[in-house]
């Protein structure tokens, strides 16, 4: 099962991991500054760009991780974005001795609100957005895009930019779309992330409207980790404020 992962930079490996329905380019407008830090590995994730075809069975957080684990360095930094954040929270209790260091920006340990969860988007916004894609994908996709950068400082030109590296590369498989949307519905690792025991930075934007901030304020706690919140940046800082994203996460990384 061979992905396609990018690998450009040099230091020490930082693995990233993008959105649902995304791909590894959306963090070209900063690989290049991160790369003078680190030997960057941005990958596409099993279903999604470079990697559409690529479908472990079952579709679990857990095979997400195992498909990507070996094909990566035996030690490395993470870094994950939005359902890609789930991803990585799998890892750190999947993989632990793999991970040096953990970032987990705009994340949420559970995406979909529930009777004992109110950090989320409701269950009525959610089947809404799964039963348009279902019928008509790209203006679907076009209106989700537009969202993960309303509320934030430059939206429209954050909404350009989300869409410009969306559409460089393969579109999704309708099967890589259900399935992501099956485990954003009902991924809850609440239980796990208490399990987390790597040194770990949450960043959120104050604004975001995808992930709320009190997601990433529950992982602060429950961790026991520090948080970094842009005032302006919505669902996506490393496109709104990548000057702020880039020192942010590199000063945290390169720390002892």
């Amino acid at each position: 099962m061979n992905l396609h992962i990018e690998r450009i930079g040099h230091g020490p490996d930082l693995v990233m991991l993008h959105g649902w329905g995304m791909h590894g380019g959306v963090w070209n407008p900063v690989k290049e500054r991160l790369a003078e830090h680190f030997r960057l590995h941005l990958v596409d994730m099993p279903g999604f760009g470079h990697s559409a075809n690529v479908m472990p069975a079952p579709y679990t957080l857990q095979s997400l991780v195992e498909a990507m684990a070996v094909q990566v360095p035996a030690t490395v930094m993470l870094c994950g974005w939005s359902f890609g954040g789930q991803v990585a929270q799998q890892w750190a209790v999947q993989y632990p001795e793999q991970l040096q260091k953990l970032v987990l920006v705009s994340t949420t340990p559970k995406f979909v609100n529930a009777e004992d969860w109110q950090a989320g988007i409701s269950q009525q916004v959610f089947h809404q957005f799964a039963d348009g894609i279902q019928m008509d994908y790209q203006p679907a996709m076009t209106r989700f895009l537009t969202l993960q950068a309303q509320g934030g400082e430059s939206a429209r030109d954050t909404v350009r930019e989300l869409r410009e590296h969306f559409f460089l590369r393969p579109a999704p498989t309708q099967a890589a779309l259900s399935a992501g949307l099956d485990l954003l519905r009902d991924s809850d690792i609440r239980a796990k992330a208490s399990e987390i025991k790597l040194p770990t930075l949450i960043m959120h934007g104050e604004r975001d409207r995808i992930v709320p901030p009190a997601a990433g304020q529950w992982l602060s706690a429950c961790l026991g980790v520090p948080i970094e919140t842009h005032p302006k940046a919505s669902h996506a800082p490393f496109l709104s404020h990548p000057e702020w994203f880039v020192q942010t996460l590199t000063g945290y990384l390169k720390t002892t």
